[in-house]
């Protein structure tokens, strides 16, 4: 959902306050991609059953 609703948000304010995009989705960008070949490689060499837990853990408290 933070994917989706952020991104969006942001643009359009930017976009009203006349700031250039770039400033914003450069940086998204970046850490979007750091995100998915970095921090995925390393939970990559945890066991699959202790991230389906933690996964199921964590999306069991609100917030």
């Amino acid at each position: 959902m933070i994917y989706g609703i952020v991104p969006t948000i942001m643009a359009l304010y930017l976009k009203l306050n006349a700031i250039s995009m770039v400033y914003y989705f450069t940086p998204f960008t970046a850490a979007l991609f750091t995100g998915r070949f970095v921090v995925m490689r390393l939970l990559e060499r945890f066991p699959r059953k202790l991230l389906v837990t933690a996964g199921f853990l964590q999306s069991s408290f609100p917030g």
